[in-house]
């Protein structure tokens, strides 16, 4: 599954009686629904028996079914998730994430076509990861300890004029004041974007920029559960009214014009789960993926979007 920015390819394998790779087969491939585009509409197996096609994505969100036939053989099939475009951070942990000798997480690969580098060369600050952390899909653990567990991100995000949405599949264990889960910000100036969970078991979205300061929105007590995963989101009207909402399971929980906007300005401090900046705690929990777009979605990509997410992990 891999975002409208980028092809995908897939592959059969043809076996004869005995299960050995049949050489010469020809297999048709069709896009049987949703849009997009195939490289070809057949291809002949190798002497191992294998055939592919590049599949690209088309300009829409959803769900896209590919078969591959043979005559004499039942179609094989593959259904797919489109999202929407412009993603400027995807991250899921059950792709791209390599461990140390200490099975702890060291990289995490971006799969946005942006290829930000995400890691912790700290090995004492690397979170770890649980397989089956939810919908017997993994999740990068970021556990209570003296030493905050948290990745790094490399330098950009410089440009939201666009607009700003983020989807977080996540599991907060603990409460704590303003504890980061996703913040972008440049070192020595505090021109950040900050999401994070608070005290009061709630979810907040901040906008600070230097030196005309900032804005911020907090949900009410209780609006978020603790030890549960939930698909958290932020919609971020720049280019608009600047209004700035906050969603839980794709309900808004609040909402609020921000009169300070973003500034456009490359920022080098950018965290997943702690934050280098005063005053905030590590986030304690869980992440399964974290989706984050330069742009403001339209309802039905948001939508579409939290669809792709909740069939994913069953939320």
């Amino acid at each position: 599954m891999w975002s409208t920015d980028l092809s995908t390819k897939l592959q059969v394998q043809v076996t004869g009686s005995g299960g050995t790779g049949s050489c010469g087969v020809t297999v048709t491939w069709a896009i049987d629904a949703g849009v997009g585009s195939l490289a070809n509409t057949t291809s002949t197996t190798n002497a191992d028996g294998n055939a592919s096609v590049n599949y690209t994505y088309g300009p829409t969100s959803g769900t896209v079914s590919i078969s591959a036939a043979v005559t004499g053989l039942t179609a094989a099939s593959f259904t797919l998730e489109a999202i929407p475009n412009r993603t400027v951070l995807w991250l899921k942990a059950d792709v791209g994430v390599t461990l140390d000798g200490s099975n702890l997480v060291n990289t995490w690969t971006d799969q946005s076509t942006v290829l930000y580098s995400v890691g912790q060369t700290d090995a004492a600050r690397r979170p770890s990861i649980n397989n089956s952390a939810i919908n017997g899909k993994p999740a990068i653990v970021f556990a209570a300890n003296a030493t905050a567990k948290l990745l790094t991100i490399g330098t950009g995000f410089s440009d939201f004029s666009n607009g700003y949405t983020v989807f977080i599949v996540a599991r907060p264990d603990q409460s704590a004041t303003a504890a980061t889960i996703l913040r972008l910000d440049k070192a020595g100036s505090s021109n950040f974007l900050s999401f994070e969970t608070g005290s009061t078991t709630n979810l907040s979205f901040q906008d600070y920029r230097t030196p005309t300061g900032g804005n911020g929105i907090s949900t009410t007590a209780s609006s978020i559960t603790v030890s549960t995963f939930q698909l958290f989101g932020v919609t971020f009207d720049i280019p608009g009214a600047g209004t700035a909402n906050v969603f839980r399971n794709g309900i808004s929980l609040n909402s609020g014009a921000f009169s300070i906007l973003p500034s456009v300005i490359s920022r080098d401090l950018n965290t997943i789960a702690a934050s280098n900046g005063s005053g905030a705690a590590p986030f304690v929990g869980a992440i399964a993926e974290i989706i984050l777009y330069d742009k403001i979605l339209n309802a039905t990509d948001r939508v579409d979007t939290q669809g792709y997410l909740n069939r994913k992990y069953a939320l």
